[in-house]
């Protein structure tokens, strides 16, 4: 089975890594916390992590 994925998925997990059980903060679109595609990566976020928060921005324009 193939399903689509975005680039985002191996940048939010490489930056985690990186961190070193560090903190690591990172502005990620919207899709990532709805689709099927990203189901893995999210619950690596947390089961092996700590989430402290997800914050919706989609009512700001945060980049022009």
């Amino acid at each position: 089975l193939h399903q689509k994925w975005d680039l985002y998925i191996p940048f939010i997990e490489q930056s985690i890594y990186i961190s070193n059980q560090g903190l690591c903060a990172l502005i990620i679109p919207y899709q990532y916390l709805n689709h099927t595609y990203a189901k893995l990566s999210r619950e690596f976020l947390v089961k092996e992590n700590t989430l402290w928060e997800i914050v919706d921005l989609s009512d700001l324009k945060v980049f022009d």
